[in-house]
């Protein structure tokens, strides 16, 4: 059976194939009865996910993935639509090869544009779909009321297909063209544009406004702007692409309500949107490995993001710096932290050797909405003072679920504490984990609610807890795992991020370092971080008065005269 588009060759999500034979397609049962037929006649038409993997034969879809994909377009009936997934996850196969044939089942009068990045792209969908209806035994078995008898006589072409069917219409059943293509004197009741940002639009910003430019005109080739379906497919691509311009067209000024597993709707648009690693692991491990795309991230990371990632990289400026994040790893024995940059190592230390907190910034919602929960575990550095995030835990996940999370955290790290952000529900978290505690007799984690009570970021808003931690970035005192990669992507791209709430989490950290160490343990590391800090931005901190013997570095102070740059600010004398 075939896996992958047929005779596909370019900038599709999927992979080349060659023509395809008719014993690669599925075959007529051995038993044909009547029976058989109306039931799969109908599961095919009522069945996306059915139609693809039992009746067109791509056998390469699995359920995790590629069930609620189906699901979506079974369902949702909103009369605009985008559908976002990464590069490679069959995006095409399902919402625009499958997907038309099963529009044809049901209605056979039906007239479709098919729109590609290009006119050839264009046509090798078409062919796809056409490969159906003639050569695939099982679906001509099951649908032979809509096979033209003889397809030397029907319009059937690379751009155009029309089946058998009961009204007179302009139009074609499948028209194919690319962006930018005129189809003058036609009106369709379904347009399905496909991956249509190319690398040509993300290089030039002139492209892109082109396509968007070309895309705000769809809505004039439907019948019927009220019934008709624009119904978009793609992987968003950087800051300002086609896809961001509709969700703004169609739901600029409306909030964002929940449909069902990775769906939304926004205003009049209704949006599914995956990425290729989702709370730290790759949603189609069948396809793309961990290590497949770590390594694409590493080394082709423009590529990466504008292909797998489904998550677009700011071409603004950013609130962190890429390049002042730093990345620890384990030693060879898995004892010792590795802070070490560019072939020079800065920090060899045990987890234990220094004081551990963990943060929790918890969300209410299970599934795909506004905010997620952040579970973060943080190891400060000695004698350097680094902020070493060792565990990250990002993602829409149940209350009783991260509960049981800090449990298990608690007992592993054996932290100082756990800090739980304390707004709206989210103040409930401490008297859940005291009845947990209670109810399976086991100890209670050392719990604080933050924001300290009368600290005066009680009053300030997300955004200003993220940009505060700019000081810590820019002086190179944050180290990620590279394996943590919700966090990575946070700190990489804010505000051009879906969820922020890594970050936010991390900002709690601000209220409680430097003041867990004692003044001892800040007098024997004063002068390893102040030579450190005076090499590594050319500053020396300021202290209250000149006999480091007496006082301690106070870290807050000292970050107090840094503005966003990371540099002194002009103070006067």
């Amino acid at each position: 059976m075939t896996d992958l588009p047929l005779d596909y060759i370019g900038e599709s999500d999927e992979d080349p194939y060659v023509t395809t034979l008719p014993e690669n397609l599925p075959s007529k049962p051995v038993e044909p009865t009547k029976e058989l037929r109306e039931s799969m006649r109908k599961m095919g038409r009522d069945n996306l996910y059915y139609l693809c993997k039992v009746i067109l034969g791509y056998s390469k879809l699995v359920p995790h993935v590629h069930m609620p994909m189906c699901e979506f377009a079974d369902t949702v009936k909103s009369r605009r639509r985008l559908k976002l997934m990464p590069r490679t996850h069959y995006k095409t196969t399902i919402w625009t090869i499958a997907l038309t044939i099963k529009d044809i089942l049901n209605d056979p009068n039906i007239t479709i544009l098919i729109v590609a990045d290009t006119g050839t792209n264009a046509s090798r969908f078409m062919r796809e779909i056409q490969q159906h209806f003639q050569m695939n035994e099982l679906f001509r078995w099951l649908y032979s009321e809509i096979i033209p008898k003889n397809f030397t006589k029907a319009t059937w072409s690379q751009t155009e297909m029309i089946v058998p069917r009961t009204q007179v219409r302009r139009e074609p059943t499948v028209d194919a063209i690319g962006a930018g293509g005129g189809v003058e004197s036609r009106h369709y009741d379904v347009i399905r544009p496909d991956d249509l940002v190319t690398e040509k639009c993300i290089r030039s910003a002139v492209e892109m406004e082109a396509l968007n430019v070309w895309a705000g005109g769809l809505e004039s080739l439907l019948n019927s702007e009220i019934e008709g379906l624009i119904d978009f497919t793609g992987s968003r691509k950087q800051k300002g692409d086609l896809y961001e311009v509709q969700m703004k067209r169609y739901g600029d000024g409306f909030e964002t309500q929940e449909l069902g597993p990775h769906a939304t709707q926004i205003g009049e648009m209704a949006v599914f949107w995956r990425r290729d690693i989702e709370n730290g692991k790759p949603i189609f491990p069948e396809q793309n490995s961990m290590a497949f795309l770590m390594r694409m991230k590493k080394w082709d990371p423009q590529r990466y993001h504008a292909q797998y990632a489904n998550s677009p990289k700011g071409t603004g400026l950013n609130t962190y710096d890429s390049e002042d994040l730093r990345y620890w790893r384990w030693s060879p024995d898995g004892n010792h932290i590795i802070c070490a940059h560019k072939g020079e190592m800065f920090l060899r230390m045990s987890p234990w050797a220094g004081e551990r907190i963990i943060l929790y910034d918890p969300a209410q919602a299970k599934k795909v909405g506004n905010s997620q929960n952040a579970i973060l575990v943080l190891l400060r550095g000695y004698p350097l003072p680094f902020r070493i995030v060792l565990e990250a835990h990002i993602g829409h996940y149940p209350a009783e679920e991260a509960i049981q999370l800090l449990f298990d955290l608690d007992k592993k790290w054996n932290p100082s504490f756990i800090s739980v952000e304390y707004r709206g529900f989210q103040g409930a978290i401490k008297n859940w984990v005291h009845e947990k505690a209670e109810r399976e007799e086991i100890s209670v984690p050392p719990m604080i609610l933050w924001p300290p009570e009368g600290s005066p970021k009680a009053q300030w808003a997300k955004d200003q807890h993220i940009q505060a931690v700019q000081p810590l970035t820019r002086t190179n005192l944050v180290w990620l795992h590279e394996n943590q990669i919700e966090l990575v992507e946070q700190f990489e791209f804010h505000p051009n991020v879906r969820w922020d709430d890594g970050v936010d989490c991390f900002s709690q950290s601000l209220d409680y370092w430097p003041a867990m160490m004692s003044e001892a343990e800040h007098m024997e590391g004063i002068q390893t971080e102040r030579d450190y800090i005076e090499e590594n931005i050319g500053i020396i901190p300021l202290f209250r008065d000149s006999d480091m013997k007496e006082k301690a570095w106070d870290e807050m102070a000292y970050l107090s005269q840094l503005n966003a740059t990371g540099y002194r600010q002009h103070m006067g004398r």
